[in-house]
């Protein structure tokens, strides 16, 4: 995940991840117009090989640690006015509905019959 310019959240694509002990400049240069993301191991890299323009574009707009607003970019072609409207998951704006939260369950005697 990488971070954009009025957009809380981009989530890319991932087309491959494996480990490997080359640098990450090497990397690149098997893959020129991807980004390349990486979590650091004692003797190795794993690495994460991510389609050049996102796929999603997630606003938390009350910042709260919940995504309120989630756009698709179908034509994957970056913030240009064509994105779609896609889900909401804090359910703030239609869409998901946000999950309930744990409680005791009211035994309904009209259920079982």
């Amino acid at each position: 995940m990488s971070f954009d310019i009025e957009v809380s959240d981009i989530l890319r694509v991932v087309i491959t991840s494996y480990f490997s002990k080359d640098s990450v400049a090497d990397i690149a240069l098997n893959y020129p117009e991807n980004h390349i993301f990486f979590i650091n191991y004692e003797t190795s890299h794993y690495y994460y090989v991510a389609v050049p323009k996102p796929l999603f574009y997630a606003l938390d707009i009350d910042e709260d640690g919940r995504w309120d607003l989630m756009y698709k970019d179908t034509e994957e072609d970056g913030v240009n006015g064509n994105e779609i409207f896609y889900d909401s998951p804090s359910g703030k704006f239609g869409g998901h509905e946000p999950l309930a939260k744990p409680g005791p369950v009211a035994f309904n005697e009209t259920a079982k019959r």
